[in-house]
């Protein structure tokens, strides 16, 4: 099923962040990556918030983890624009325009200090997911996540030893219901693990 594609009159919503994100804080809102809602506590780059309207994930999981929620962790919603993302400690990040808006969920706590990375692996299924708002699509509209290049990544020891397995591809559709200069409201639908709305906070670099 294709998701209309609403394009932008006037400046793009990027040259917005870019003067004004300077100024926003790196304090990410918590997200639910599927299976785990809830708040947590409030911490130097690190603000928790909730998540609405998240569905539990399927009991048999596709992607080689189990179920169950990570315990002590926070999830999280933050974004960079690819310009001022830091670069990754394993390589390179990759190429593309400087103005798109890199996009991380995770039901496990990430920082804007902290942007890469796995926790230490245990049983619970530990996801990611990830997309990319180019200029064009930084606006309220209803995007099939493959126009987005969303992909879902786990890490788990349910079958020992650790594993890390994607990409895979995220099914339904992303939603960017609204954008500021600091935050975009994202709404994940039709999906088997991410479901939910989320409140995603832009970084500073």
């Amino acid at each position: 099923m294709a998701f209309p594609h609403h394009r932008i009159v006037g400046p793009s919503f990027s040259l917005l962040v870019t003067a004004v994100l300077g100024a926003a804080g790196c304090e990410p809102p918590n997200g639910n990556l599927g299976e785990y809602t809830g708040t947590g506590s409030s911490a130097t780059d690190d603000t928790s918030g909730s998540a609405t309207d998240g569905t539990s994930g399927s009991s048999s999981a596709t992607d080689g983890t189990s179920d169950a929620a990570p315990a002590d962790s926070t999830p999280s919603a933050i974004a960079f624009l690819r310009a001022e993302k830091p670069a990754p400690p394993f390589g390179d990040p990759p190429p593309g325009n400087p103005d798109d808006i890199l996009i991380d969920i995770t039901n496990f706590t990430r920082t804007c200090g902290e942007p890469y990375g796995f926790p230490e692996c245990g049983p619970e299924a530990y996801r990611e997911l990830t997309f990319v708002l180019n200029p064009d699509e930084q606006q309220p509209g209803s995007y099939a996540p493959a126009d987005l290049d969303a992909e879902l990544w786990s890490q788990s020891s349910v079958d020992s030893p650790c594993e890390s397995n994607g990409p895979f591809a995220v099914e339904g559709a992303i939603e960017i219901v609204a954008l500021t200069a600091e935050e975009i409201t994202v709404r994940v639908e039709g999906s088997e693990y991410t479901d939910g709305e989320y409140t995603v906070v832009l970084c500073a670099g």
